[in-house]
Parts: C-alpha cells; structure tokens; sequence
C-alpha cells in the first residue's frame, strides 16, 4: 500500500458511494498520503453533503500527514 498505485488506489475510494468506505480510505491515507492527499482530503471536508464522521477523519489524517 505504501507504493504510489496503493495511494491511488486508495485516493479513489474518496468518491465511493458508501461513506463508510470512504471513511476507511481516508484513516488508511493518513499512513501513506503526501502533500497531494492532504488537497483532496480538504476537499472531503468542504464538502457540505459529505458525513460529519467522513470529515471528522479527513481532518484526522491531516494533522497526521502535516
């Protein structure tokens, strides 16, 4: 997973449609993310239709890839 395609691969669970998959792909990110992960997870938490757990995560794991 550390690989570039499993953070990909990961990053695309962002846009599943099950939150609970989403939320799992974000807690996983924050091990293996980059600075380009910490966009896209600001974007998850700007996302106003987005489940607050989903972003209470986002959030998580952007402290730890700061």
């Amino acid at each position: 997973m550390k690989e570039p395609e499993g953070r990909c691969w990961l990053e695309g669970m962002l846009r599943d449609k099950n939150s609970q998959v989403r939320q799992y792909a974000i807690k996983a990110l924050s091990y293996v993310g980059n600075q380009s992960t910490i966009t896209k997870l600001k974007n998850v938490t700007d996302n106003v239709n987005e489940k607050e757990y989903v972003k209470r995560a986002a959030l998580e794991s952007i402290e730890i890839l700061k």
